[in-house]
C-alpha cells in the first residue's frame, strides 16, 4: 500500500492498470483502472475517456485518503513467493494425489498444472464478466446524472447522490 505521503498526480505516474473498453451500444469508451475498484470513467473518445479517467483516479484517491485507507499499489509492484499453504477437504486432497499419481508426477506439479488450466479457463470468462460490468454501468448510467463540481459530493453517501437536493 502506498504510504500517504505522494499527492495524488504523483501516485498516478505509477504504472497501474489502466483498461479502456469500446462500449459499441453507444459508440463512446469506458476506461478503469484496475487496482481501484470503483474508479471508472466514460468518453466519447479514447483520449477524452482517458482524460477522465485521470480526474476520476485523482478525485478517488482524495477520497480514499479522506477515508483513511491505504492507496494500493500497483499490481505490478506487488511480489509473490510463489509459494501458497493449501488446505483442502481429505476427498479432495485424495483425489488429487491419485490422479497426479496416476499422472507420475508430484501432488505439486499436479496442482500447479490444474491452477494454471483454470487460470486459462478463467481468461475467456473474465472477458465475459468486464461485459456483464460494462452492461451494468450503461444501466446505472441512465438512472444518475450529475452536472456539477465532484468536490460537492464529498461526504455525501451515494444514496444522498442519488436523491434531488432540497429546495
Amino acid at each position: 500500500m502506498n504510504s500517504g505521503k505522494e499527492n495524488a498526480r504523483e501516485i498516478l505516474l505509477r504504472p497501474y492498470s489502466r483498461v479502456l473498453i469500446p462500449d459499441h451500444d453507444t459508440g463512446t469508451y469506458v476506461a478503469f483502472i484496475l487496482e481501484f475498484p470503483g474508479c471508472v470513467a466514460q468518453g466519447d473518445t479514447p483520449e477524452e475517456a482517458y482524460r477522465n479517467l485521470e480526474a476520476a483516479a485523482q478525485s478517488w484517491i482524495e477520497a480514499a485518503r479522506d477515508l483513511g485507507q491505504a492507496i494500493p499499489l500497483p499490481s505490478s509492484e506487488e511480489s509473490y513467493s510463489g509459494r501458497v499453504l493449501l488446505r483442502l477437504p481429505r476427498s479432495l486432497h485424495r483425489r488429487a494425489a491419485e490422479l497426479a499419481r496416476r499422472d507420475r508426477v508430484s501432488l505439486n506439479q499436479f496442482i500447479v498444472a490444474a491452477v494454471a488450466e483454470r487460470l486459462g479457463a478463467a481468461k475467456a470468462s473474465g472477458e465475459v464478466g468486464v461485459h456483464r460490468s460494462l452492461a451494468r454501468f450503461r444501466e446505472l448510467r441512465g438512472k444518475f446524472h450529475w452536472e456539477g463540481n465532484l468536490d460537492e459530493l464529498r461526504g455525501r453517501t451515494p444514496r444522498e447522490v442519488g436523491k434531488p437536493e432540497k429546495p
